[in-house]
């Protein structure tokens, strides 16, 4: 599970902003909301707010690119890194771009750290928290464009051919664990980390992708069971009875099954017929079922897209009661869950706003004191009259496209 996720000098955020996943310690909501794992109570989802170009999004792009360094080897020596600084000064748009986090794998707390630029990977080091150990630190030499690797002295490789394959097969623009998967040694650590952004942490879930492929290849593999499925799809209450695949390798022989006006089954309505709304949450119902199923962690973009604002409840009443160790991080704009504060934690609402230089903040509804937000205060009321901020500031209505006269 993530503890805490960090970033600095990426997109819109210049100074470092920080999404933790440390539950505060109220217990109101507990059993829903919160997981004790390796000692510590870890939140299982975040609910980020916030106007349009505040910066939501690139918190999940953020997690998504250090995914990718982390699993993506390079193609080769020229081969850019998907870091972009924070391009509204001078002097950050030749900084590094920072990424850390604090993740939990089986019952091991690691702290792994990424500094990169646009064209290479300039340090990156993974540390056990939980044994107060360096697993290993890496260095780039930018004029050579060589890697250096030091292992932790309780976390060693086998022997210094080792060491010298897996620096040789680690490109300067490419982190230490993609070079590790493509390098054939034996490394528990090492292991356990690519395993962790591989296996648990998922790319991020964009309204502009279609994902009925994605769920289709799930359902083919095994990993999503079609008829448990139908069920949590029927859940939404979309008349729909079934799910029909006549070939997985064809996307037109999807069909989803109604119950016709008459009690008759109606199967012959291509897929790409059904509503926008029946597809995406065709989409979500598979992410629903991978979460509860199996421990992972979903960066979803926009979750309203699409969606009826009682759906989007519906799915996150359906995770949090349903799932485990697996965690949500979710962007929306739909404030009618800020309206339900009798099913919602205070510390899983955050919000992201640009400041006067245009970078972008990250807080969460529990830092806020009683000033502002009370035990008995309506929070949509608070964030609508702006105490909240993560707000859009919009100018008058009045739009002249009358030409002027000279």
């Amino acid at each position: 599970m993530i503890l805490k996720f960090s970033i600095t000098n990426f997109g819109p955020i210049r100074e470092t902003q920080t999404l933790s996943f440390e539950a505060e310690r109220s217990d109101y909501l507990e059993n829903y909301y919160v997981k004790t794992v390796a000692n510590h109570r870890v939140l299982k989802a975040a609910l980020l707010f916030g106007a349009n170009a505040s910066g939501k999004t690139n918190v999940l792009n953020a997690l998504n690119v250090l995914r990718k360094l982390a699993t993506t080897p390079a193609a080769s020596k020229t081969e850019g890194t998907p870091c972009v600084p924070f391009l509204m000064d001078k002097e950050s748009r030749f900084l590094p771009t920072e990424f850390e986090i604090d993740f939990i794998q089986g019952k091991e707390i690691f702290r792994y750290c990424v500094k990169a630029k646009q064209d290479c990977v300039l340090y990156e080091r993974l540390r056990s928290q939980s044994r107060r150990r360096i697993v290993f630190t890496r260095t780039t030499d930018v004029e050579s464009q060589l890697t250096k690797i030091v292992f932790g002295d309780d976390y060693p490789v086998k022997n210094e051919v080792e060491a010298a394959t897996l620096s040789s097969n680690t490109l300067w623009n490419e982190t230490v664990l993609a070079g590790y998967i493509k390098t054939n040694i034996d490394h528990k650590a090492l292991l356990a980390a690519h395993n962790w952004f591989q296996n648990y942490l998922m790319p991020i879930v964009n309204p502009r992708h279609t994902l009925t492929r994605y769920i289709l290849d799930l359902m083919d593999k095994g990993l999503i069971d079609k008829d448990k499925f139908t069920e949590i799809f029927r859940q939404a209450d979309f008349n729909i009875e079934g799910v029909l695949i006549k070939n997985k390798k064809d996307g037109e022989a999807l069909r989803l099954i109604h119950n016709g006006p008459e009690g008759q089954r109606v199967d012959d309505i291509p897929y790409a017929l059904e509503s926008l709304g029946t597809q995406r949450y065709f989409e979500l119902t598979g992410i629903l079922y991978m979460l509860i199923a199996h421990p992972c962690a979903f960066p979803i973009d926009e979750i309203e897209s699409s969606t009826h604002p009682d759906l989007v409840k519906h799915f996150l009443l359906s995770f949090c009661t349903n799932a485990t160790t697996s965690q949500i991080i979710v962007t929306t704009h739909n404030r009618e869950l800020l309206n339900n504060k009798d099913i919602f934690r205070s510390d899983i609402i955050c919000f992201a706003e640009k400041d006067e230089t245009f970078a972008s903040k990250i807080y969460k509804l529990s830092d806020f004191g009683t000033d502002v937000v009370r035990n008995t205060s309506n929070i949509l009321n608070a964030y609508n009259a702006g105490k909240l901020g993560a707000l859009p500031r919009l100018s008058h209505y009045y739009i002249d496209l009358d030409e002027q006269e000279e």
